[in-house]
Order: C-alpha cells, then sequence, then structure tokens
C-alpha cells in the first residue's frame, strides 16, 4: 500500500513538470566607459522560454514567451523580479538559435519624472541599415519623456555607463553560446510539494521497514 501511494505520488509529478529552454549571451567588451565602467565590462546573461524557439523565426517581440531572464554589464544585475522588458526580440537562424536580437531592460520601479533616474541594460544586432552590434549598460541614465506618469524614452549622461558600438555589420558582434539550447525541468510551487510529500512518504516506508 506505501509503494502504491508512492508511486502514485510520483506520476501526480511527471505532468507538472515544465521544460524550459535556455539561450545564453555574450557580448563584446566596452569601447566606452566612464565613471565606475571599464573595458573589462560588457554584457551578459540569459533568458528562457517555455519551448525551443522555431528554426527560421523572422526578428519578432517574444516578450510573452520569456518565462525568465538575468542580464549583467559588469556593474550591474536585472532579472524578471527587478527590471521591465521594454524590449525583447529575437529572430532565429535554421537551428533554432538567435540570429538577431533586440534587448532591452530598464529597472524598475521606472520613474514617473521627467528627468528622473534611469538605469538600463541594453543590447541588439539587427539587419539592413541599423545591422550593427551596439552594447550599453546606463547607471546615469536620465528620463527625457513620459506618457501616462512612466518614462518612455531616456539617454545616458556620459558619467556612469558603458558601451559598444560597431560600425560595420558583423563587427565583434555578442554571440549565444552553446549551440542548441539545453531544456532544463523545472517544478512549479505545487510541484514541490508534492514531491516533497513523495519524500516523506519514503522515508515513513523506509524508517517502519528497519522497524520490522
Amino acid at each position: 500500500m506505501k509503494k502504491t501511494t508512492i508511486l502514485f505520488n510520483l506520476l501526480l509529478i511527471l505532468p507538472m513538470v515544465i521544460f524550459a529552454a535556455e539561450y545564453r549571451y555574450s557580448g563584446p567588451n566596452f569601447d566606452e566607459f566612464n565613471g565606475s565602467y571599464s573595458s573589462a565590462d560588457r554584457v551578459t546573461g540569459s533568458f528562457t522560454t517555455a519551448s525551443l524557439l522555431p528554426d527560421s523565426m523572422v526578428h519578432q517581440d517574444i516578450t510573452a514567451l520569456v518565462t525568465s531572464y538575468q542580464f549583467t554589464d559588469g556593474k550591474q544585475t536585472f532579472t524578471e523580479a527587478n527590471s521591465s522588458m521594454l524590449t525583447f526580440a529575437i529572430g532565429t537562424d535554421s537551428r533554432g538559435n538567435p540570429a538577431t536580437w533586440a534587448i532591452t531592460l530598464w529597472e524598475t520601479p521606472i520613474t514617473s519624472t521627467f528627468g528622473g533616474s534611469v538605469n538600463v541594460i541594453e543590447t541588439f544586432f539587427t539587419t539592413g541599415e541599423s545591422g550593427f552590434p551596439q552594447e550599453f549598460g546606463w547607471q546615469d541614465g536620465v528620463c527625457g519623456n513620459t506618457a501616462a506618469n512612466v518614462c518612455i524614452s531616456a539617454a545616458s549622461n556620459g558619467t556612469n555607463s558603458g558601451s559598444f558600438n560597431a560600425f560595420t555589420p558583423n563587427q565583434a558582434q555578442g554571440s549565444w553560446q552553446g549551440g542548441r539550447p539545453q531544456l532544463v525541468p523545472t517544478l512549479s510551487w505545487y510541484s514541490l510539494l508534492v514531491l516533497l510529500l513523495c519524500m516523506v512518504s519514503f522515508a515513513y516506508f523506509r524508517l517502519n521497514k528497519y522497524k520490522q
């Protein structure tokens, strides 16, 4: 009976396991910097989606598909817990790896005041006339425009930031490492609770077995 209960609990977990595809990014070192930033700093990070992005996907907004992310510019680190995705667009190659991208993250809460402080991490590489790799990390952003009591545009004031700007397409652009992304199993809180119940049941069964 106890073995049946343990097996039943394990079967409850299996349908609730969510597989996330992880994409890891490494950008070029900043070639312009001031304040606390230096040439050793750059944009790196990763994001996950609930499933693999399609092969040869045209460049498009995937904000709704992103389940988690973490990006750093060497001085600040943004995740879904402390920042907002202003832009998160990706295009993929024939193997499903990011080939074009535009990612802009703003630290939250976002100021509602014109001239207010804005911290930013940004990386993008797209095709066409704007197809130049660019990387930015600001801790000195200033809000330049607001709408509905929220800042909608900002610019660095040049006192504490780093950037990389290429002047020819494909020049030292960042890369997405690891080939086809690995599937990373994740569990919901409810699944973790069921897993805990399984462990308790197993421990109880083993204890009773030894007593016998």
